[in-house]
């Protein structure tokens, strides 16, 4: 039903919003993967005073920059200008030195290609494993699809997306690619930032290849606060509060 769709949506972009706080603080936590939220939150919380002011001073420097181009204009990319303003100050003041953690090293080259080695007993170890990682990923994506649908009112082709994802999975496993799925803070990123067609993933892979090919020496100082930034005022934006 629309109601929960609604709470799911918003449930999400709680989740998304809080996994990212200690990012934003600058407060590392070890093994951060296999906690919960509601553990991360209670760490940080007993940790508040290990928080780094300049990685929380990047990263609501980012959301201002984000707010700030959204009421000037939607067609500003308020999400990649709060990205890359930070880095000036980044280089300037050194602040990696000042515990800022940063994106790092990137590989400067895409995955070549290598053919699969196809056998029996290869596809008996794997089969029932992928089926998993395969059910898991439709799911993902039909959910994240139908809960942004409640806002763009587009309609969802459950056997096209099926299609589609199986043949990029494919393609993918030639080329040393994990399996993948639909990502709700990508596409939630991507919807809150004029992305509305299917040409956007497009563009989006094509300017990924690029960035690695040509611009990865550069991308590495991209401070993660910045980007925890950008996704919490994402999380934010997908709390209907007036549908609720």
């Amino acid at each position: 039903s629309h109601s929960v769709l609604v709470g799911f949506t918003a449930g999400a972009g709680i989740l998304i919003a809080l996994g990212q706080v200690n990012t934003l603080l600058g407060i590392s936590i070890q093994n951060s993967a296999a906690m919960s939220t509601v553990q991360k939150m209670h760490y940080i919380i007993l940790h508040i005073g290990e928080t780094n002011k300049y990685a929380l001073g990047l990263g609501i420097l980012t959301m201002a920059i984000i707010v700030i181009c959204k009421k000037i204009s939607k067609n500003l990319p308020g999400a990649l200008i709060g990205i890359v303003v930070p880095i000036f100050f980044i280089i300037a003041f050194s602040l990696e030195q000042k515990g800022v953690k940063l994106t790092g090293d990137m590989p400067s080259s895409l995955p070549p290609f290598q053919m699969v080695q196809f056998s029996f007993d290869g596809v008996r170890a794997i089969m029932s494993g992928a089926l998993a990682i395969s059910i898991i990923g439709l799911v993902e994506a039909i959910s994240i699809s139908k809960s942004l649908a409640t806002n763009s009112h587009q309609n969802i082709d459950s056997n096209r997306e099926f299609i589609g994802q199986g043949l990029s999975n494919l393609v993918g496993s030639f080329f040393q690619c994990l399996p993948a799925s639909g990502s709700f803070s990508r596409s939630a990123i991507c919807y809150t930032n004029g992305g509305v067609t299917r040409f956007t993933g497009i563009l989006s892979g094509v300017f990924v290849a690029v960035i690695l090919l040509f611009f990865a020496p550069y991308a590495k100082y991209i401070p993660n606060p910045c980007l925890a930034g950008v996704l919490i005022i994402t999380g934010y934006n997908l709390v209907d509060k007036k549908e609720i």
